[in-house]
């Protein structure tokens, strides 16, 4: 037995399975292609702008090396910075200054540790960790000395303690322990 079918049944047939092959290649070969275009488009769109950020930046490059390099004139010619030849040379020299400050001021120093220097460019911020012991009139004398001098010096962390005690009347000036870190800007010198 055979299975007749219609003419007309047979041209639906057929053109159902038409539409269902044109239907899976739409979808399986057209929209995805037509994706990938936009998605192209789109890359391409974007690369054109940051090529335009780019030419803009480009352009700019001899303006800021030129305002770099007035600054680094700038920044040589201060005098709240100190100049040095290296990090050590640097540290060596803050203590120094710091060493004289201190006794300058009258004050008995305990301890006087150099700080990690922090590097940024060619600048260079130098610190001090300080612990001092000396009357109050003698501290804030130090601290005046630290406020005038040049180069600038910087108190980022002051501890101050008297050591007096309750209901004690203290026979002269109050003692008191100091403990800071003094910072300087430093710039290397270039040679």
């Amino acid at each position: 037995m055979s299975l007749q079918i219609s003419p007309k049944l047979s041209r639906l047939l057929a053109l159902t399975i038409l539409v269902v092959l044109v239907m899976g290649s739409v979808n399986l070969v057209a929209l995805p292609l037509l994706e990938r275009f936009e998605t192209a488009e789109s890359r391409l769109a974007d690369a054109a702008a940051w090529r335009a950020r780019l030419s803009t930046s480009l352009e700019r490059i001899p303006q800021l090396e030129e305002t770099l390099q007035q600054t680094r004139e700038a920044a040589g010619s201060r005098k709240g910075i100190l100049h040095v030849e290296n990090e050590a040379l640097g540290s060596a020299e803050l203590q120094k200054i710091v060493q004289k400050l201190i006794s300058d001021a009258g004050i008995q120093s305990r301890s006087i540790q150099p700080v990690p220097a922090r590097r940024e460019h060619d600048a260079m911020q130098l610190g001090i960790r300080v612990s001092a012991r000396g009357d109050e009139p003698a501290m804030v004398n130090l601290l005046e000395r630290i406020e005038r001098h040049e180069p600038s010096l910087a108190v980022s962390n002051l501890n101050v303690s008297a050591s007096t005690y309750r209901g004690e009347v203290p026979s002269g000036p109050t003692e008191v322990d100091m403990q800071m870190v003094l910072e300087v800007l430093a710039v290397a010198n270039s040679k």
